[in-house]
């Protein structure tokens, strides 16, 4: 259970208690509740991340009336997550909302606008090919799709789904194709230069990037709603001199913040109503248990009374 108001008054001196606004769920919570996280966290309310307003403080540099966003911490894995409405988590699992963003924009921004981030950050920032962005259909690969063409860059977004690819390019993709059939994703030759960096969500897409992304690439991996049994070409990573790297959400308040503005920067209003459809929080519960349902429609969002 989240901690009580005793405890953030008497033990919790670097804590925080926020009243969640809005829910963003992740594949994380489709692990919970599953039971992939073991019986304790399917057994909480669920929510790895969310944005809301602080109710109590006991960190100098966050106070009551802030708009935070809130993740990580074992939220929805070893206490009650965000859709338990007000929780108590330390300081380093949040951050500030900066002006520009309303609580629903930050809460559809989220992670994956932070995993993002981190990988925009090691991307090559000479190269005129686009960057490849898998899974795109869904929540985190069409944000970070979106974060990348709102910063500047070619992007080409991968899905298995087709309709998809008019929203996709709404929200500044440049190109859109549909995920190779399999014997073409687990090929043993090299493919073309066709993408400078790639961020891949699904994880079955390694090998089939390793031979696409140009020499001195970078490979951002940030999930494996694929599957975690997958086939990478190490000729290619070696021979082209790949960086393949993992990206996450489990970084500092102040990287969070910088990801954040890039999105208050970049992104235009009218894009977030693209990259999230809501749900009723009473079908929480189900739509966690049956995430991969609603994959190929964005983020799933929360709105809490």
């Amino acid at each position: 259970m989240g901690m009580t108001q005793s405890d953030l008054s008497e033990n919790a001196l670097d804590c925080v208690k926020v009243r969640i606004n809005f829910v963003a769920l992740n594949y994380r919570d489709y692990l919970a509740a599953n039971g992939f996280l073991g019986p304790k966290a399917a057994a909480l309310a669920p929510g790895n991340e969310g944005a809301g307003v602080i109710l109590e403080s006991a960190v100098r540099d966050l106070a009551e009336g802030d708009c935070v966003f809130v993740n990580s911490g074992g939220l929805g894995e070893k206490s009650n997550g965000t859709t338990a409405a007000e929780i108590t988590v330390p300081a380093s699992s949040v951050c500030k909302i900066p002006a520009g963003l309303t609580l629903r924009q930050a809460a559809i921004a989220g992670v994956p606008s932070l995993v993002a981030a981190e990988a925009l950050s090691l991307f090559p920032t000479d190269a005129d090919l686009p960057v490849a962005v898998t899974g795109a259909s869904g929540g985190t690969g069409r944000v970070a799709a979106t974060f990348f063409a709102r910063a500047g860059r070619k992007v080409t977004a991968m899905s298995r789904n087709a309709d998809c690819a008019d929203v996709l390019k709404r929200l500044g993709v440049n190109d859109f194709i549909q995920t190779p059939h399999l014997d073409e994703l687990n090929a043993d030759t090299f493919g073309p230069d066709r993408f400078s960096a790639a961020f891949d969500v699904t994880g079955v897409m390694l090998n089939w990037l390793t031979r696409n992304v140009a020499q001195g690439g970078v490979i951002a991996v940030t999930g494996f709603a694929g599957g975690h049994q997958n086939q990478i070409n190490t000729i290619s990573v070696l021979l082209k001199c790949l960086a393949l790297i993992g990206v996450n959400a489990g970084i500092s308040a102040a990287a969070k913040a910088r990801a954040l503005k890039l999105v208050a920067r970049n992104f235009q209003a009218a894009d977030f109503n693209l990259l999230a459809h809501e749900i009723d929080p009473a079908d929480v519960s189900v739509v966690a248990r049956n995430f991969p349902g609603h994959s190929g429609r964005g983020r799933i969002l929360v709105g809490l009374a």
